[in-house]
């Protein structure tokens, strides 16, 4: 009997397989802290953005029941933070009050603006202008571009536990292999399926895009 095979790379003694998905280290959820209607969204999906840079702009909804009411809120908010910040520096109120009386100007306000909170790039946009949200809401996923990017990937119980920190590995990606280091193995298994996350990152990232 002759027994035909197909010929394929090896993994070495005791090596750990896995797949997994490609993303940024860090990708926060940019939203507003106050509910009202989007004004303006000046990025979208696969913008490159700066620190500080505007993303959105936001009219807020409950700072009074009309524009009067709103500018009549502001103008109070303002000269109490006037009189507070005077106070302080006489030394007469205590930090703690500055601090409430510039929260309440920021409060007070009619519109809020999103920043950028560090370099990166925009991974997803889930608001249009117009569009009223309520405080909390996402509207823009930001990949941290400065914190690098790894592969996720879930591993059995027994496999995690021979796993630590530092250790090689290979990745496999679109056919070509690249290099990686275990920079962190979860603490706790998921709740549906028992597997622990292992971060790997990745040495030579180019070309690997969020979600790959």
């Amino acid at each position: 009997l002759v027994e035909v095979v197909e010929v394929g790379l090896a993994s070495a003694a005791g090596a750990v397989r896995a797949s997994g998905l490609v993303g940024y280290r860090r990708e926060p959820v940019l939203a507003f802290t106050a509910a009202g209607i989007v004004g303006a969204i000046d990025v979208d999906s696969g913008d490159l953005v700066r620190r500080g840079q505007r993303l959105a702009t936001l009219r807020r909804t409950g700072v009074g029941a009309n524009v009067d009411e709103a500018a009549l809120a502001r103008a109070n908010a303002e000269r109490d933070l006037a009189r507070t910040q005077e106070l302080f520096e006489r030394g007469f109120v205590s930090e703690a009050r500055l601090e409430d009386a510039r929260l309440a100007v920021a409060r007070a306000r009619d519109s809020s603006v999103l920043t950028a909170p560090t370099d990166g790039v925009v991974l997803r946009r889930s608001a249009e202008p117009s569009q009223m949200v309520a405080g909390g809401t996402p509207i823009l996923v930001l990949g941290e571009t400065g914190s690098g990017i790894v592969v996720r990937a879930p591993v059995a119980s027994a496999d995690a536990a021979r796993i630590r920190v530092g250790d090689a590995a290979q990745i496999r990606f679109n056919g070509a292999q690249r290099e990686g280091r275990v920079t962190r193995v979860g603490a706790k298994g998921d709740d549906a399926t028992g597997a622990f996350e292992v971060e790997v990152e990745i040495a030579a990232p180019e070309g690997m895009r969020s979600g790959m």
